[in-house]
């Protein structure tokens, strides 16, 4: 009898990045976040963890990237990583709200089962505004401490910034306390109403398309004036600045294939988060079309295509998924 045929065979050679849901549970019940409305009992067992992360060696993936959820309450998140390193992954990325890794020795822990880098998720740009959309008071300090606890384990660090209207402001500002903290990377990306609450509270957090270029402009001037790479995900290039075009990260290039407990896997780009619809204006007469995952449905119900205008010319590329530090 002939066995059954591997969905995931086609993607043999296709897939970079391997991330793993580790599971629904947070110690944050974050405004904007799914997880928060999810079963936290919903999690990859641990032999879940080792089978998938064999599967993504098989279909090519050098990198793994540990996420939730809040990844650092599954108690098999150290020996994830060991297994990781032993299979061959040369990038292993915690992408956290940083709560527990204001603690060394977990961080220590962490470091000496293999971590490469930590991704510190980063709603507000104080006190006050970050604990209030965690909705846990002290999140920043934890933050503050976190950063101060992966740089000295000699772990790379980066920041991975929600986009939300109040915040919008302050990003310059936000840029340089995260650079004094040590960070070496910023990725911003752009709230989604995909799975968060029906609230218009939630909604009112979400700016328009054709309201980031001015504020990510200065973002990013910023950034390269402290000598930090910034790249943005969720944001078409039509709604960057020319000179910054080259910045959207199209979720594409990570090659990153998503496991989520209780789902099928799929690539990233395939997330209704990323994208997905082509209106004929902007997008028709657009040069970078081909190289954009187009408009979220979301954007377009609230906004429609207000203050975008098609690109002419495609722009050298300088976006690019993170890259590891070659460990001591």
């Amino acid at each position: 009898m002939r066995k059954p045929t591997d969905p995931l065979a086609r993607l043999a050679g296709r897939v970079d990045w391997l991330e793993l849901v580790m599971g629904f549970a947070c110690n944050c019940r974050c405004r904007v976040c799914s997880s928060g409305f999810l079963d936290p009992q919903v999690r990859l067992s641990n032999e879940e963890l080792a089978t998938w992360l064999e599967r993504g060696r098989k279909l090519g993936a050098t990198k793994v990237w540990l996420g939730g959820g809040e990844p650092t309450l599954h108690e098999g998140l150290a020996r994830a990583i060991e297994r990781a390193r032993s299979l061959g992954y040369r990038q292993v990325r915690l992408q956290t709200n940083g709560l527990r890794l204001a603690y060394p020795d977990y961080v220590a822990a962490l470091r000496q089962a293999g971590l490469t880098e930590v991704a510190l998720s980063v709603k507000g740009w104080d006190a006050k505004s970050h604990d209030g959309m965690l909705r846990r008071e002290g999140a920043w300090e934890l933050v503050g401490r976190a950063a101060a606890n992966v740089r000295e384990a000699g772990l790379r660090l980066e920041a991975d910034v929600l986009l939300t209207t109040p915040l919008l402001p302050h990003l310059p500002g936000l840029v340089e306390d995260l650079a004094r903290r040590g960070v070496e990377r910023l990725t911003f990306w752009l709230v989604s109403l995909h799975g968060a609450p029906d609230d218009d509270a939630v909604t009112r957090l979400v700016p328009p398309l054709g309201g980031l270029r001015t504020p990510l402009r200065k973002a990013f001037a910023r950034a390269e004036a402290r000598g930090l790479a910034a790249t943005s995900l969720h944001t078409p290039p039509c709604s960057l600045a020319a000179e910054d075009h080259d910045r959207y990260l199209h979720s594409a290039k990570y090659r990153l294939l998503v496991v989520v407990p209780g789902n099928a896997p799929f690539l990233a780009q395939e997330s209704p988060m990323e994208g997905g619809e082509y209106p004929v204006e902007p997008c028709g007469k657009c040069a970078v079309r081909k190289d954009c995952l187009g408009l979220r449905t979301d954007q377009l119900r609230l906004f429609g295509a207000a203050g975008l205008e098609p690109i002419a010319r495609a722009p050298r590329n300088r976006a690019a998924p993170p890259r590891a530090r070659r460990r001591a």
